[in-house]
């Protein structure tokens, strides 16, 4: 445990420490003012604030959006540093792969409002999604663009038509997820289809 007395010698001890290290990291462009580190890598940047009460706050953003912080009082120097390192891998983790799915039913209707909701899911949880709804007798057309069309449970008769006409992957949607728009769930359904194509 750091002796609170040495509170702010140690934050500048732990500051120099890191300003020193990530200086040595090609992968990284590093720049330190006011208190505050700054950590350029390629379209997201970190930032560490050290406050003189002993507290580091640390955040990442992307596209102007936060997308990653924490706060914590400066402890241990190992606490600290696996605080940090948790920084820094989502800091350089790989941006995911935007999934492509349609949404389909018999008339466009339900779909297109399920789709409506999976919009502002997906906007307010900032999730790699491309998503729309179609009618069964437009999906051939509409599909072009998505890798997996999800069929509406009525719909489960027209699966393998609707995968010979349009060459893609089809999926029933579970009828308890489309009954009650449940957002999370099929957001987890499209996660497995794409976990398992990536694995095959």
């Amino acid at each position: 445990m750091i002796d609170t007395f040495y509170q702010k010698e140690n934050l500048e001890v732990y500051k120099r420490y890191l300003y020193f290290n990530l200086q040595k990291d090609p992968r990284f462009q590093t720049s330190f003012k006011d208190n505050v580190l700054l950590i350029h890598y390629q379209s997201r940047i970190a930032s560490m604030t050290f406050h003189e009460t002993g507290f580091i706050e640390e955040s990442i953003t992307f596209n102007n959006q936060q997308i990653f912080y924490l706060k914590y009082p400066l402890t241990t120097f190992p606490i600290a540093n696996k605080l940090y390192q948790c920084m820094i891998d989502k800091l350089i983790e790989k941006e995911p792969k935007t999934m492509k799915v349609i949404l389909c039913c018999s008339g466009g209707m339900t779909s297109g409002f399920f789709k409506e909701k999976m919009l502002e899911y997906v906007k307010r949880n900032h999730l790699p999604l491309i998503i729309d709804g179609a009618a069964v007798h437009t999906v051939e057309k509409r599909c072009v663009d998505y890798d997996l069309i999800l069929l509406a449970p009525q719909m489960r008769y027209k699966k393998d038509k609707i995968a010979s006409l349009t060459h893609k992957n089809v999926d029933i949607i579970d009828p308890q997820v489309f009954a009650t728009y449940d957002c999370s769930a099929l957001y987890q359904q499209i996660q497995q289809y794409y976990r398992r194509i990536n694995h095959e």
